[in-house]
């Protein structure tokens, strides 16, 4: 990998192609999909490489936008049998990681829809920079830039998340976990947007009435994920991951505590003038059933969906020791019921518990929860274990699915052309969603580490579907799905 991607883990990365293709028709008006970038009334997906090559540039970074084709297996299409789309970083510059977060939206209101895109070591010293390329149907999309605060190291484009507004147009939170208040203190930046930013404002743990407090080394920002949590009924809402901050008591501390334990925090109504209501949970505030300690990361990657009168918020503990086996990892499930506030709900431990998986054990370093993402109308939470090893290949990778609202047995999928190292589910994302709080109605899955290039997968029902990377100067697409 020719770029500091995790900062948690070394992994040798390496993922799929682009074949031009638009639709005809004149505009997306009364013709697009619930999620159709090109207009031509399939469901569409994007996956960013942000180390490939782009025409010599070495790690400029890419994004593939995946067509959806005719598919017996997705009655409004599968992403990426109707070829794909590149978009790339209107000046591609070496190592900027264009592609490193990627998300969905319709930003506009021509109906298309619209990919917003990461590059957070874009600039000479990696202020980071962010993007909304729009659907259209034709021609060349046009891209609109999104301006953080152009922090050196700051690394502004990190994480992404979106929605669609009630009212028309798109809420799109872009974190920037590296933030100075102090060093990697943390910051996110809350975009309201059509065609262009109607208002845009940045937000740490330092803002009036964000619980919290900016301490060296949280990287409040990593992840991000915005939904109806609690606050106003019609007014979005914003949680915020912390999986670096340290449990050490009330106050400003540095190195004391449990270190990198992590936390999750919700600014509600987010999009209003301060002061704010918000809340915030470290582990063992959400759960007793799994043991706080050093390193846990808690709040490392979120999910969010709703469906009927609830709200689910998925938190993972990526490397807990659930039943004392080392970084097999863990999930806190939050809950909103009606127009009530957020509330741990579930714990999900694998292999222990409530949740079990029949005849899989439970695998020290899985590190279950890497990646989340919700599918199905019930819904079920998909659970990315890129760690695991399947059918003796280490590292193999899998996706593990829970039901929501009962406690019945899991489920499994796992890649049928398995190779070691691949990392299948290191980024996973429910596509098909109207308007991205709804479930997706399948799932794109990031294999970043395959050979040659790397490769995604995407499944709506039975087994998944390769798609593999035959894109000139690819490394490992997948790293980031959307």
């Amino acid at each position: 990998m020719k770029l500091n991607r995790l900062l948690v883990a070394a992994l040798l990365l390496t993922a799929l192609t682009a074949t031009p293709g638009l639709a005809a028709t004149a505009d997306c008006g009364g013709t697009a999909g619930v999620a159709d970038f090109n207009g031509d009334g399939l469901t569409d997906a994007v996956a960013g490489d942000p180390s490939a090559d782009v025409d010599g540039v070495e790690g400029a970074g890419t994004v593939v936008v995946l067509l959806g084709g005719k598919s017996d297996k997705a009655e409004n299409g599968l992403p990426g049998l109707g070829g794909t789309i590149e978009l790339r970083s209107p000046e591609p510059a070496a190592g900027e990681g264009f592609g490193w977060a990627v998300r969905t939206a319709h930003v506009n209101n021509d109906e298309c829809l619209d990919v917003i895109v990461g590059a957070p070591y874009a600039g000479k010293s990696g202020e980071g920079a962010a993007y909304v390329f729009f659907g259209t149907p034709s021609g060349a999309p046009k891209a609109l830039r999104l301006e953080g605060d152009n922090q050196a190291e700051g690394h502004f484009g990190w994480s992404l998340a979106s929605a669609d507004l009630d009212g028309g147009g798109a809420l799109v939170v872009v974190g920037q976990p590296h933030a100075d208040e102090p060093a990697d203190a943390g910051a996110v930046h809350v975009f309201e947007l059509d065609d262009q930013v109607r208002s845009a404002k940045r937000l740490s743990q330092d803002d009036d009435g964000v619980i919290g407090n900016g301490e060296v080394g949280d990287l409040w920002g990593w992840s991000v994920a915005v939904g109806n949590l609690g606050g106003d009924p019609g007014k979005p809402d914003l949680a915020v991951g912390a999986p670096f901050e340290n449990n050490d008591g009330t106050g400003v501390q540095v190195a004391s505590g449990k270190i990198d334990s992590g936390m999750v925090a919700v600014i509600f109504d987010v999009l209003d003038d301060g002061p704010y209501t918000s809340a915030k949970w470290d582990l063992n505030q959400a759960t007793k059933e799994v043991p706080e300690k050093s390193g846990n990361r808690f709040g490392y990657s979120l999910a969010y969906a709703e469906t009927a009168d609830a709200g689910y918020l998925a938190v993972s503990v990526p490397l807990a020791d659930p039943g004392g086996v080392t970084d097999a990892g863990a999930i806190v499930l939050y809950e909103r019921k009606g127009a009530g506030k957020l509330a741990p709900a579930r714990t999900l431990q694998m292999g222990s518990g409530a949740l079990r998986f029949p005849g899989i054990p439970v695998e020290k370093g899985a590190a279950i929860g890497w990646s989340m993402a919700f599918v199905g109308g019930a819904p079920v939470l998909a659970i990315g274990e890129p760690y695991a090893t399947v059918e003796g290949a280490e590292q193999s990778g899998r996706v593990r699915f829970s039901p929501v609202v009962n406690q019945e047995n899991g489920d499994t999928l796992d890649f049928s052309e398995t190779q070691p190292y691949q990392h299948f589910g290191w980024s996973m994302t429910g596509y098909g969603s109207p308007d991205g709080r709804a479930p997706g109605t399948g799932l794109v899955i990031g294999i970043p580490d395959r050979k040659g290039g790397g490769a995604v997968a995407v499944r709506e029902a039975g087994t998944a579907t390769l798609l593999p990377s035959t894109l000139e100067g690819a490394v490992d697409l997948g790293y980031a799905v959307g």
